[in-house]
């Protein structure tokens, strides 16, 4: 005969009750309190200690998981042996990470650490990703071997975790010619530093570029599994970088570091190379069906942020435009996404001629467009900066900028009694008038479309009389083809010696009243003679007052 001394219940994952009936023989020479029935508790089990309880509970868990593991079906337990056989595996390999040995002469990837910025900032800010890294980009890439694989380092954990696609990008962009595997991963995935070699953790989560992935997929993150290691990796430490900003101007060392960076990004966005299959980029069927139509000549590219500097009424200023520009313009619209990949940008300006988009860091989409380009910058309400001005002359485009009217009754109550150079002084003016949306006009909207017919035709016009032209160059050469296609030649030599060392050209079509006059300015030339077919011009036209020399 035996007794039940205790039952107990366990839920398991589908939520029903089931447990063990753990009996033991009756002790000889003692007689049985409850008899045959069931679940009867003996009263010495009520009198044993709480300590007692939990142990014996304890082993009564013990040994309900030993049960259900040795019960499982058979047709898993293959599985689960093998998988387990692969885990151990794994694990001595984690555990032996520790000594891995790097041999310098067969160590092909490299890392680079970035520096703790001076300034804190997002890194999904394009614009503070490209003046700390990208401006380093003539230091770090000859330091590069061909073909190697990079490790980035960030600084802090959430560094890492603030990346996006469009910045993980720009990295790729300042660090490689765009044909080397990189992985940007955490400083956690650093292990060991031994004598100038890295050993890093591979399982560790990282964004990867891979070059021999269609041009849609190169840019991926991947995350760090909870078991499975892969022994380690080994990289030759290059240096750390980036430690300060280099102000907008001087980011590129000349018209061939331009030319250069621009030759990586079209590595980097290159569909033909790579692995064939992959997707397309992404693109809307509007833009697919203007596409196989009669491809327009010129294309301008409206660029609509999604949180403050909106352009207010933006609908019926686009229909504007379009209305405006022509046929032969084609207007593409843009609105901010973070998902976006950097080839579609890519795809969007590297055959654009007008930037137009209200103050903000995506201005930083220049870098695609191509020599020769203006980029037409609207700012708010009493709100000004030289801004990214430097940087667009710097790549090879023209700039120009309007400021908005106050874009409702609060900032035109509140700014209009204040002017623009004490607003500037403040920090809490700057914040309150940055923030505000801008807004447009019909006179607005007419010198943007001037402006961009006037650039577009110089630029045709330099195209056609210029070729191989450089870009520290292009003005100048501009100026003299200028006056040639005038009938008044170089402006060389003669007319009363002066000592004015700059003045202002007159172009046809250009001197009028209420527009403004395009403009060419150069150093240390001497001073035209009076009658040049430019000053000839301009009094036929009435503007005899505006050719002033200083």
């Amino acid at each position: 005969m035996r007794r039940v001394v205790s039952h107990v219940s366990i839920v398991g994952n589908d939520g029903e009750g089931g447990g063990h009936h753990v009996v033991v023989p009756d002790t000889p020479g003692r007689p049985s309190l409850a008899g045959p029935s069931i679940g009867v508790v003996p009263t010495g089990f009520l009198r044993q200690t709480f300590a007692r309880q939990v142990i014996v509970m304890a082993i009564v868990m013990c040994c309900y998981s030993i049960f259900s593991f040795h019960t499982q079906a058979p047709a898993s337990s293959y599985y689960t042996h093998q998988y387990e056989q692969v885990m151990e595996v794994m694990r001595e390999a984690n555990q032996n990470k520790k000594d891995c040995w790097c041999n310098p002469s067969q160590t092909t990837s490299v890392l680079i650490s970035l520096s703790q910025p001076w300034k804190t900032f997002e890194s999904d800010h394009w614009f503070h990703i490209s003046e700390y890294y990208l401006a380093r980009s003539r230091e770090i890439r000859p330091l590069v071997p061909a073909n190697a694989t990079v490790y980035i380092v960030t600084p802090t954990r959430v560094f890492f975790e603030q990346l996006t696609v469009f910045t993980t990008f720009l990295l790729v962009l300042s660090f490689t010619e765009g044909r080397s595997t990189v992985k940007v991963v955490p400083p956690a995935a650093v292990t060991k530093v031994v004598a100038g070699m890295v050993v890093l953790e591979p399982n560790a989560p990282a964004f990867t570029y891979n070059p021999r992935m269609p041009a849609v997929d190169r840019l991926y993150r991947t995350e760090a599994f909870q078991d499975v290691r892969f022994g380690c990796a080994c990289a030759r430490f290059l240096g750390e970088f980036g430690p300060a900003p280099v102000e907008r101007g001087y980011w590129f060392g000349g018209d061939r570091e331009v030319r250069a960076a621009r030759g990586r990004m079209a590595v980097m966005c290159d569909h033909e190379s790579g692995a064939a299959g992959g997707r397309p980029l992404p693109a809307d069927e509007a833009a697919e069906a203007a596409a196989a139509a009669a491809p327009p000549k010129h294309k301008m590219v409206v660029y609509q942020r999604n949180r403050n500097r909106k352009f207010q009424r933006f609908e019926a200023m686009v229909e504007a435009l379009e209305e405006q520009l022509g046929p032969e313009w084609e207007l593409e619209v843009l609105l901010h996404s973070t998902d976006r990949h950097p080839c579609a940008m890519y795809e969007s300006f590297h055959a654009a001629d007008v930037f137009y988009t209200a103050h903000g860091f995506q201005t930083i989409a220049v870098l695609f467009m191509p020599p020769g380009g203006l980029v037409y910058e609207v700012f708010p309400y009493k709100y000004w900066k030289v801004g990214y001005a430097p940087l667009v002359r710097e790549v090879g485009l023209t700039h120009h900028w309007a400021m908005s009217p106050p874009a409702g009754p609060v900032h035109r109550a509140l700014l209009a009694a204040v002017p623009l150079s004490v607003c500037s002084l403040s920090y809490r003016c700057r914040l309150f008038a940055r923030d505000a949306d801008v807004v447009v006009g019909e006179a607005a909207l007419r010198r943007v479309v001037v402006s961009s017919k006037q650039v577009v035709a110089a630029k045709a016009f330099v195209l056609q009389h210029v070729q191989n032209a450089s870009l520290d160059h292009l003005l100048d050469k501009f100026e003299v083809l200028a006056l040639k296609h005038q009938g008044g030649g170089s402006g060389g030599g003669g007319g009363g010696g002066g000592s004015s060392r700059r003045w202002r050209t007159c172009w046809h079509g250009t001197a009028r009243w209420g527009r403004p006059r395009r403009t060419w300015r150069r150093r240390w030339r001497p001073r035209p003679p009076r009658s040049t077919a430019c000053a000839r011009s301009c009094r036929t036209r009435g503007c005899r007052r505006r050719t002033r020399r200083w």
